[in-house]
């Protein structure tokens, strides 16, 4: 994923939105995102929080970089399962 993907989705997010803060899951699993999409990320305008649903370790490590190096300023977690737990 480039930066020009990143901000289109971005796009489609204030979209979906029309104002209103949303929750975000993002399917981490097979992605690539290039530097300059790293550097692109929802305003918490936007996003009201953030699950990023991965099953393998390559989906795990991009998680921690999400998770430690760039600071959110909205809760952000890292799941392995879709389904909810009782």
């Amino acid at each position: 994923m480039g930066a020009d993907e990143a901000h289109a989705a971005l796009e489609v997010i204030d979209a979906l939105g029309q104002g209103a803060r949303l929750p975000m899951l993002i399917h981490v699993q097979g992605v690539n995102f290039s530097r300059a999409a790293r550097r692109v990320f929802p305003s918490p305008s936007d996003v009201s929080r953030i699950a990023l649903l991965g099953s393998s370790p390559v989906d795990y490590v991009i998680a921690l970089f999400v998770l430690r190096v760039i600071p959110l300023p909205f809760p952000i977690r890292y799941f392995t399962s879709s389904l909810a737990k009782p």
